[in-house]
C-alpha cells in the first residue's frame, strides 16, 4: 500500500473532522501570501529578481512546514518502522522516553514546490485549492514516526527529489528510505 493510499483511507477524514477549518483557514491564508510572488514570477530561477534563499524558505517554511499550520510536527499518519513500533510496545504502548522523530515523507521543500506548481496549474484558483485540492492532497503534510538513528542522513536520504533524482510518486512509496527498518502500517 502506498503511503497516500494509507492517509486518504485511514487519516485524512478524521484528520479534516478535528482539524479541517484550521488547516483550510491556515491554507488560505499562505495561498493568498503566495499570488503576488508568482504573478510577479519570483519563483523563476531566470527572474532578474530571483532570490534562491526566499524561494527556498518560501517552499520550506511558509508551506511545506507552516503551510497547513502543523508546523514541523506535520500530520502523524500512523505509519511508523519496525523499530520504533517495537520500541512502543517494549516501553508498554507509551511514547515518552522514546527517541523518535516524525518525518515528513515527502520533506517540507519538495511540499512546497509541488503546491506552488499545482497552485500556477490551477490558475491561482484559491477556492478550489482549499476545498477541492487539499482534502485529497492533505497526506502531503504526513509524517512518518521513526527512530532517531533510522532518521540520520545516511538511512533516509535528505534532500528534495531534484537533488536526489526522485519523484514523489517515488518518496511517496519510501524509495529514499534505504537504510530504515520495513514500513509498518497502523
Amino acid at each position: 500500500m502506498t503511503f497516500k493510499k494509507y492517509f486518504n483511507t485511514n487519516r485524512k477524514d478524521e484528520v479534516l473532522e478535528k482539524c479541517g477549518l484550521q488547516i483550510k483557514d491556515t491554507f488560505l491564508k499562505t495561498l493568498t501570501t503566495l499570488v503576488a510572488p508568482i504573478q510577479l514570477d519570483y519563483f523563476n530561477p531566470a527572474h532578474p529578481q530571483y532570490n534562491a534563499s526566499w524561494a527556498h524558505s518560501m517552499y520550506r517554511d511558509t508551506i511545506g512546514y507552516d503551510g497547513i499550520g502543523k508546523g514541523t510536527s506535520g500530520i502523524q499518519s500512523g505509519v511508523r518502522t519496525e523499530a520504533i513500533d517495537l520500541m512502543f510496545k517494549e516501553n508498554g504502548n507509551r511514547w515518552v522516553g522514546i527517541n523518535k522523530t516524525d518525518d515528513h515523507l515527502l520533506g517540507a521543500t519538495d511540499i512546497g514546490k509541488f503546491v506552488v506548481d499545482e497552485f500556477i496549474k490551477n490558475d491561482l484558483n484559491v477556492h478550489y485549492m482549499v476545498t477541492v485540492w487539499l482534502p485529497e492532497n492533505l497526506f502531503l503534510w504526513g509524517t512518518v514516526r521513526v527512530t532517531d538513528e533510522e532518521h540520520k542522513k545516511f538511512n533516509i536520504l535528505q534532500g528534495t527529489c531534484t537533488k536526489l533524482g526522485l519523484t514523489i510518486e517515488q518518496k511517496l512509496n519510501f524509495k529514499h528510505y534505504v537504510n530504515t527498518s520495513p514500513i509498518v502500517y497502523k
